[in-house]
């Protein structure tokens, strides 16, 4: 395949904003080596200021203080590390983000890798196809507003800088200041005159700056996750619900976000969510235990609803998702079971917990699980009191399993002075429930 002809305009002002810079790429891509070199060397770079680095996390972290490289191009992960580690770590280096850069590269053209990158305020990334004009346009795009060093975009940084130190005061008179500028983005001011009020917990102030942002230009992105921030620190859920609703129509999805996500839509009762986001992280190509474990309650919780919504088909699906998700969280097999054996599904209740991890079926959690299940069936009544016993001599005796163990034992016809026994036993371990289990003497 013929490359494009590489036609990118230099200016004066990107040779001068490159021409001293160090770069460092962390990235061992050797096919993108060569594209990388003549792209910073083109814009100025010196060769000997670019440096392609191959190690340890911790080495190049070393690195990274002994060369302090404006320019850093680094992998989405690194070994069990994040490029976001190294971001923050060259924000302490170089706090100065107008004179410095940091890029992520991706194998894989991913919106989400794009979404991380807009979240954290990196300034790019770059995905395959790895050619010349593709990455030389995306960085000149990224750094356009630093290469231009505009008074507004210097002023701005600074503003960004004080809100980071913390310096809340001095950073909203500054923001103030910015609006007599003559190239002032006013979204821009009023998203972070908004941010010094969220950090300051003036949540109404916060909200109120940040409308004037939206009204400004409606999609911008910072201004909706701040405002979705602040709706959620006063637990306006329905709010939060339609702004990040709008987030996801105009952006692409950060994987990260998935967790809070999913809690407001539980809460606001939107549970055909949860399948998209399944759907989502299902066709990603790395996935965190962690999200995948919280897409695991969230369809947990959305089949119980749909059970109790007389939509037993839909809720069986989202039941088996999570079964399949939930990589044995005993947590989240307890509201799959129960779920089923409360819509007399015991059959499919008790495949799922037997498909536990053999390791976990000696555990408390998977006993108090399996003495709930064979409770509920005639066949193995002696099998649940058997570990409903065991679970009281073992100090797992809750207020569920004593009732139960006394109600299987009446059942059972156990001799009258064992189940008194064991009712005494209930009344000494639970006194506050002492006067229900002493209805059960006769």
């Amino acid at each position: 395949m013929i490359e494009p002809k590489y036609d990118l305009q230099i200016t004066p002002e990107t040779h001068s904003f490159f021409e001293y810079k160090k770069v460092l790429v962390l990235d061992p891509n050797k096919n993108l080596r060569s594209t990388l070199k003549k792209i910073f060397f083109d814009f100025g770079v010196g060769l000997s200021n670019i440096e392609f680095f191959e190690g340890t996390f911790d080495e190049a972290v070393e690195r990274m203080h002994e060369e302090q490289p404006e320019i850093v191009v680094s992998p989405l992960s690194f070994g069990e590390q994040s490029a976001l580690e190294f971001f923050e770590l060259h924000n302490q280096i170089l706090p100065d983000r107008m004179t410095s850069a940091f890029f992520i590269i991706s194998s894989n053209n991913s919106l989400s890798t794009a979404s991380i990158a807009l979240d954290h305020d990196i300034d790019g990334y770059v995905s395959e196809p790895f050619t010349k004009v593709g990455i030389g346009s995306i960085i000149l795009n990224s750094l356009g507003p630093k290469i231009s060093n505009s008074p507004f975009e210097r002023e701005k940084e600074k503003v960004k800088t004080l809100v980071k130190q913390k310096n809340y005061a001095e950073a909203q008179e500054q923001a103030e200041q910015l609006f007599s500028m003559k190239d002032a983005k006013l979204e821009e001011v009023f998203y972070l005159l908004g941010l010094c009020a969220l950090q300051q917990r003036n949540f109404k102030e916060a909200l109120e700056y940040l409308d004037q942002a939206l009204q400004t230009k409606p999609g911008h992105y910072k201004s909706l996750r701040a405002k979705a921030e602040a709706l959620i620190k006063t637990s306006r859920w329905k709010e939060t619900y339609e702004v990040n609703k709008k987030i996801i129509e105009l952006y692409p999805l950060n994987p990260e976000r998935i967790p809070e996500l999913i809690k407001i839509s539980v809460i606001n009762k939107k549970y055909d969510d949860i399948f998209f986001f399944y759907d989502f992280f299902h066709k990603l190509e790395e996935r965190s235990p962690v999200i995948q474990k919280h897409i695991a309650a969230g369809l947990a919780l959305c089949g119980k609803f749909l059970f109790e919504n007389e939509n037993p088909e839909k809720g069986l699906e989202a039941l088996n998702a999570s079964a399949r998700f939930s990589d044995g969280a005993l947590e989240i097999t307890r509201t799959i079971v129960m779920t089923l054996l409360n819509h007399e599904m015991f059959a499919r209740a008790r495949e799922i917990l037997y498909d536990t991890p053999v390791e976990l079926e000696s555990s408390p959690d998977f006993k108090l699980i399996e003495f709930e299940l064979l409770s509920r069936s005639t066949e193995h009544v002696k099998e649940a009191l058997a570990i409903g016993l065991g679970l009281i001599q073992s100090d797992h005796g809750t207020f569920r399993v004593f009732d139960l163990v006394i109600k299987l034992s009446v059942q059972l016809k156990r001799k009258p002075n064992v189940i008194e026994d064991l009712i005494n036993d209930a009344c000494l371990k639970l006194p506050d429930d002492a006067e229900t289990f002493r209805q059960y003497i006769k």
